[in-house]
């Protein structure tokens, strides 16, 4: 290019230019409000371990023992005449079960809770087929008096799992500590943060929209990345809102994510476009090149100059001298 850009190229490197410093902004706005949450989120969780580590002391033995008389009743359903269209049903129910015991030996509430409620469906559901079991046996077989004392086991562990779960929500429910009132007004500060972030973004995808009439394929490259970090940015004004801040601080992170895969993007479609632009001028200045290049080429005038010369040389009887320049001239005629 003679050391000078396209003028296409040229202009598409300013837009980007502006585009990616918008980009930067953006995200460099996110980052602040993602440590600011974080400093609330760890406040919150420091004091939530030390109520809980309390509470737990007496909470985990006594949900221990509700677990462990489950699967004992279990097992006594195992020995009994299972019908094989139920095994699957068990071990689903064993399974959820040894879970919550897991979950409760590491005094992960939440999972523990997540592990009750799966454990109570999937025993509901056990009820529920060996009712249906029990109605199409025969009074007097041995499968309908099996199917009799399985029934009265789980008709007694059904109120049994209520009970755990019931009593793990109210325990998730004490644990979440409450937010003393400077974080909860500091929390409602980042929402508007974000809110204004989230005003950014957009303001930033229709400035991509513009540059996309001249130049196709930003929106195409560009406008998804930004899509999806918008939609991060709402869930965390959302969480920021209802004074959620690990939600939040988790749809932050998601948020910053997608915005270094935007920027990623844009270095790399102007990079594309850069070695595009590159193989395009490089043809091109061979083409001019070898148009200038092409030999016996003359225009109207270098044609005239060369006819007067000749008939000055035949006035002088000196043709022999232009012998050469006379079948060029020739050939030039009927070129």
């Amino acid at each position: 290019f003679s050391g000078a850009q396209p003028k296409g190229l040229s202009k598409l490197d300013k837009k980007m230019s502006k585009l990616m410093n918008e980009a930067n902004n953006l995200r460099s706005m996110e980052k602040k409000l993602e440590k600011k949450t974080e400093k609330i989120q760890r406040k919150q969780a420091k004091r939530r371990k030390k109520k809980v580590d309390r509470m737990l002391d007496d909470f985990i033995p006594e949900m221990l023992d509700k677990v462990d008389r489950q699967l004992n009743d279990l097992d006594e359903i195992v020995r009994r005449d299972v019908p094989r269209s139920h095994r699957q049903d068990v071990r689903k129910n064993r399974e959820s079960l040894e879970a919550l015991r897991a979950n409760l030996e590491q005094q992960d509430i939440k999972r523990a809770l997540e592990a009750a409620r799966q454990s109570l469906d999937r025993l509901q559901t056990l009820q529920f087929n060996f009712n249906l079991s029990k109605r199409h046996a025969r009074s007097d077989s041995d499968r309908s008096r099996a199917l009799d004392a399985s029934v009265e086991r789980i008709e007694s562990m059904v109120p049994r799992g209520e009970t755990i779960k019931e009593k793990l929500e109210r325990m998730m429910e004490r644990a979440q500590s409450q937010m003393k009132r400077s974080e909860q007004q500091e929390m409602k500060k980042l929402s508007k943060r974000q809110k204004k972030i989230e005003k950014r973004a957009k303001q930033l995808k229709q400035k991509i929209e513009k540059a996309s009439k001249e130049f196709p394929m930003l929106e195409q490259k560009l406008q998804p990345k930004l899509e999806k970090a918008n939609k991060e940015m709402k869930q965390a004004q959302k969480r920021l809102s209802k004074g959620e801040p690990q939600g939040a601080l988790d749809s932050e992170r998601g948020a910053l994510k997608k915005l270094n895969k935007l920027k990623q993007s844009m270095k790399k479609t102007i990079k594309k476009q850069k070695q595009r632009q590159q193989r395009k001028g490089g043809s091109g200045r061979q083409q001019r090149r070898e148009s200038v290049e092409i030999p016996g080429q003359q225009d109207e005038a270098s044609r005239e100059e060369l006819r007067r010369e000749l008939m000055e040389a035949m006035k002088e009887d000196k043709l022999q001298e232009y012998e050469g320049e006379i079948q060029q001239y020739y050939k030039s005629l009927v070129e």
